[in-house]
């Protein structure tokens, strides 16, 4: 029977080379080499590269997740204060995975317009990732409008759209640029244009 510590060996070389060099671009025979485990154990943990992409997606939906609500959903902060943590946070997880950029942003610019059933499932999950965070956006600017951290005429949802396009939008220029710095310096910019004072 193959080892336990096979399937973890797996999972954490698929999400490194996932994110740095691309879903499409990974094979699992190049997973498999990196990981050093044979290609039977592989087939044992999963049938086929989309389960291990799944599992992988599911990996980083819970980190980030823990993320959102460690920051946006903080009720130990003041609304702009957990915005701005949130952008902190954004930019140190840039800087350890070496500036390479989102990484649901990253498989969502693999799918093809009109994918196969594999690649709307992945893009189901997408969405559900990103309707998530922004309805943590939405809540966070919501409590902000209602304490007076920020301005009264905003509107909480559009505003959290924007954000979060914004925050992809940063990623991205990040990547190409290789500055982490992008993220902090231009959406704290942004989240200054909500403050009251």
């Amino acid at each position: 029977m193959p080892c336990p510590r096979s399937k973890e060996k797996i999972l954490v070389c698929a999400c490194e080379m996932f994110y740095h060099n691309g879903y499409q671009a990974t094979s699992v025979d190049n997973i498999i080499r990196r990981c050093g485990v044979v290609k039977s154990n592989f087939y044992y943990h999963f049938k086929n590269k989309e389960e291990l992409g799944f599992a992988v997606i599911e990996i980083h939906f819970l980190e980030f997740a823990a993320l959102v609500e460690s920051t946006l959903g903080s009720t130990s902060a003041a609304p702009a204060m957990r915005l701005e943590l949130f952008f902190d946070r954004m930019c140190f997880k840039q800087q350890a995975g070496k500036t390479a950029g989102c990484p649901f942003g990253n498989l969502a610019a693999g799918l093809a317009v009109d994918g196969d059933e594999t690649s709307e499932r992945f893009r189901h999950r997408l969405c559900e990732l990103f309707d998530t965070t922004q309805s943590a956006l939405t809540q966070c600017l919501a409590a902000g409008v209602e304490c007076g951290d920020f301005r009264p005429d905003i509107v909480p949802e559009e505003m959290a759209f924007i954000l979060l396009a914004a925050l992809e939008g940063a990623l991205m220029l990040a990547k190409t640029h290789r500055d982490c710095l992008m993220i902090t310096d231009r959406l704290r910019a942004l989240s200054r244009l909500l403050r009251t004072q």
